[in-house]
């Protein structure tokens, strides 16, 4: 076994466009964000219906939540996202959204389609898990 940190692929798993997992280093402070929704100042929800929109409008959200602790999306070090549908192009959308704000950042990621998210026509929410040195 090799000593490891950060994002990987493992070779027995095939090729993959994301990463498996990833290895946080020891110490450092760990911050889980309940799930982030595209809601503005208001909690009103952001474009009704528009996967890429609500994507951008949550990633600025998750920064706002980060921001509060100290921490920044560069600590991000997984993400679980969610999208309210059962069609495969939503989700693709969700995910070109979501891997456009990150680009280049590799975390592991998980994309789910589900049937319902809190909001009427809310189509996107994503949970993040941050680490800030110590």
């Amino acid at each position: 076994m090799t000593e490891h940190t950060g994002p990987f692929r493992a070779d027995a798993l095939g090729p993959s466009t994301y990463a498996h997992g990833t290895v946080l280093p020891p110490g450092g402070r760990m911050i889980l964000l309940a799930g982030t929704s595209p809601l503005d100042a208001t909690g009103a929800l952001v474009a009704p219906g528009d996967v890429a929109e609500q994507m951008r409008v949550t990633v600025e959200n998750a920064r706002a939540a980060l921001r509060h602790v100290g921490a920044d999306i560069g600590a991000i070090v997984r993400a679980r996202i969610y999208v309210a549908s059962s069609e495969r192009t939503d989700l693709f959308a969700a995910w070109q959204a979501f891997t456009a704000i990150f680009d280049g950042s590799e975390f592991p990621s998980t994309l789910v389609g589900v049937t319902v998210l809190a909001y009427p026509d809310q189509m996107v929410e994503v949970e993040f898990d941050a680490l800030v040195p110590a």
